[in-house]
């Protein structure tokens, strides 16, 4: 029909209709950034949770291989760069502690071993196990993630 006049259908999309596919494609959008976000920050999570583990093994295995000595008694802190394979680092100052150095560098991780003196397992527990005494060491790696602090513990006797 040539004289016919449009119907609002064939015209098109009403304002509301187009607002309303928005909203809709604003709140979709939304809650898939919000899921990419949240998956973002708990792979960077477990990503320094997984090196703070290697280097607690690691400095486990010095001390077992008499490659680290710490005094009786002493701690030494060790700084620690983040990546696949953490390395130690030479930091200048030479940081006293990790709870001040990790408020000013968030791109390392400190370790602190501590010599806690002889363990002698024949006065601890009653019995004799062991020969000889052992030396007892702690070992704590710190890290910062998202505005706070994280660690990882461990204990290491040989």
């Amino acid at each position: 029909m040539i004289g016919r006049t449009a119907t609002a259908r064939e015209r098109g999309f009403t304002l509301v209709e187009v607002m309303v596919a928005l909203a809709v494609l604003l709140v979709v959008t939304s809650a898939a950034v919000g899921v990419y976000v949240t998956g973002f920050r708990s792979d960077s999570k477990t990503m320094l949770s997984t090196e703070g583990s290697q280097v607690l093994a690691g400095i486990g295995a010095q001390i077992t291989q008499h490659q680290l000595d710490v005094a009786d008694g002493s701690s030494q802190l060790i700084i620690y760069a983040q990546g696949p394979s953490p390395q130690p680092v030479t930091v200048s100052p030479a940081p006293t502690s990790c709870n001040s150095y990790l408020q000013t560098d968030h791109q390392h991780l400190c370790a602190t071993v501590t010599n806690l003196d002889d363990f002698d397992p024949t006065t601890s527990s009653g019995s004799s196990l062991l020969a000889n005494p052992m030396r007892h060491y702690s070992i704590q790696v710190c890290w910062t993630i998202q505005g706070g602090k994280s660690c990882a513990d461990a204990n290491t006797l040989y």
